[in-house]
């Protein structure tokens, strides 16, 4: 049986065991998931687990690679030619420690009982001269494009999970924007939680005194009039669709966010898409500094041009 390791980020901490599961592996049951921990199968920090543990930022959670215990495997899946062409243009920057995409958006990350194909479907087809696929330590939302890490090597994986760990891995997003924010530039702190909608079953984040510290830095890129705004936004804290409702919370809804925001608000120039962009990456890596910027999507690019919006980089 292969095992695999993660690190929690801050973005499952707190959460309970089973609840991180059912979040990243929703094709495994409950019971499956019980069985594993009664077996002492998955450990947390080297230590049996227990169904009920709450997650905390930094632990390490080792479990068997969970294709092989559901009763359906997504590696049985026949990639389409088309899948595997759109992975490798992705690639940017490889080099013995990483690889670097510009992830398009409509492509999930990790997979899930409603995801067809992901990256780390796909990540078989970028091993190159390496014998184990690369590895996910960080995610994006599948409507967000832009940059994403991947490890060549465990090694590397871990490394890279103490980077994000100590706030140096530095993200900076673009979005386009709906309304204009009242400061050209600010620092919004405002607590964030999870919570589940009980309609549609499914997690939302909201703006709470209760929740989890959340600070985002943004600044306006360019505007048109007032209607519409090209937002750059840097996250300190990195939660789940933080960058989404800090920029709804203060007025200015991404465009094409119907979670957050709206779709209905749509123009000539706007695609049924979310207008959300990773758009720059910095860390430091084995005494190597790294830096990247990603291009915009043609479809981002063009709603730029038809708004009269200008990003001079």
């Amino acid at each position: 049986m292969k095992f695999q390791t993660v690190t929690i980020t801050s973005e499952d901490a707190d959460i309970r065991l089973d609840r991180y599961f059912k979040r990243y592996h929703p094709e495994v049951s409950f019971g499956v998931i019980a069985k594993l921990v009664r077996k002492k199968d998955i450990k947390l920090n080297g230590k049996r687990a227990d169904i009920s543990t709450k997650l905390a930022e930094g632990d390490s959670l080792s479990y068997p690679k969970l294709q092989e215990t559901a009763l359906t495997t997504r590696d049985s899946i026949q990639h389409k030619d088309k899948d595997i062409e759109l992975i490798k243009n992705s690639v940017i920057f490889m080099d013995e420690n990483i690889i670097v995409l510009n992830k398009p958006s409509g492509l999930a990350v990790q997979g899930g009982s409603k995801i067809k194909i992901s990256v780390d479907d796909l990540a078989e087809y970028l091993k190159y001269d390496y014998k184990d696929k690369p590895k996910l330590v960080h995610r994006l939302d599948k409507e967000t494009s832009g940059l994403l890490v991947l490890a060549r090597k465990t090694s590397i994986a871990a490394d890279l999970s103490e980077v994000i760990k100590r706030k140096n891995f530095h993200k900076i997003y673009l979005a386009l924007c709906l309304n204009t924010p009242k400061l050209a530039s600010g620092k919004i702190d405002m607590p964030i939680e999870k919570t589940l909608d009980t309609k549609t079953n499914f997690e939302k984040v909201t703006t709470t005194a209760k929740g989890k510290n959340a600070v985002t830095y943004y600044k306006v890129v360019d505007k048109a009039a007032s209607k519409y705004s090209l937002i750059e936004a840097e996250i300190i804290t990195g939660r789940t669709h933080q960058i989404r409702v800090h920029l709804s919370s203060i007025g200015c809804p991404i465009m094409g966010d119907d979670k957050y925001g709206i779709r209905s608000e749509i123009s000539s120039g706007i695609r049924d898409k979310l207008y959300l962009h990773a758009y720059k990456l910095e860390f430091e890596l084995k005494g190597k500094k790294y830096k990247f910027a990603a291009d915009l999507p043609n479809y981002f690019a063009d709603a730029l041009n038809d708004f009269g919006l200008i990003l001079e980089d």
